[in-house]
């Protein structure tokens, strides 16, 4: 199990909240996220969020990380990513990222529909795209992920 690091570069994350308004983050706003390949469900690394993570938004609001404390729940982790798999973008991805925006806190319930991460033990750079229940989506190109 490690800790990576997330940080978001000029215009890299704009975030969709419930009603579809765009919210540019921060440049150099960070997060962290667990990397765990250590779970029953399969020897794959898995992408946990850590709980009450926040980044601010150029607007002023600000995004809470809010995965359920369950460490096999799928509302907390996204993808179980395979050596074999890394460097090429998997569509076939499980489990969720919770989020929420200070606009009015609703939880938007973030499935990943496409990953692709350099490296599945150790993420050097993720690029992803993520829809919610309300038919938002929004797309990191190329985040650079530091695992400690």
């Amino acid at each position: 199990m490690s800790t990576s690091t997330v940080t978001i570069d000029a215009s890299e994350w704009v975030y969709p909240d419930r009603y579809g308004v765009p919210h540019t983050v921060t440049t150099s706003q960070t997060f962290t996220f667990t990397t765990t390949d250590d779970t029953p469900i399969s020897a794959t690394a898995e992408y946990r969020l850590d709980i009450d993570e926040t980044v601010t938004t150029d607007d002023g609001y600000t995004i809470t990380m809010r995965p359920v404390d369950n460490p096999h729940g799928d509302n907390n982790f996204i993808l179980t990513m395979s050596d074999a798999a890394q460097g090429t973008a998997v569509t076939n991805t499980n489990g969720s990222w919770r989020m929420s925006i200070s606009v009015d806190e609703t939880i938007q319930v973030w499935k990943c529909a496409s990953l692709n991460i350099n490296d599945a033990d150790s993420p050097g750079t993720i690029s992803a795209t993520f829809e919610d229940q309300f038919g938002n989506t929004f797309s990191w190109d190329t985040v650079t992920i530091v695992t400690a």
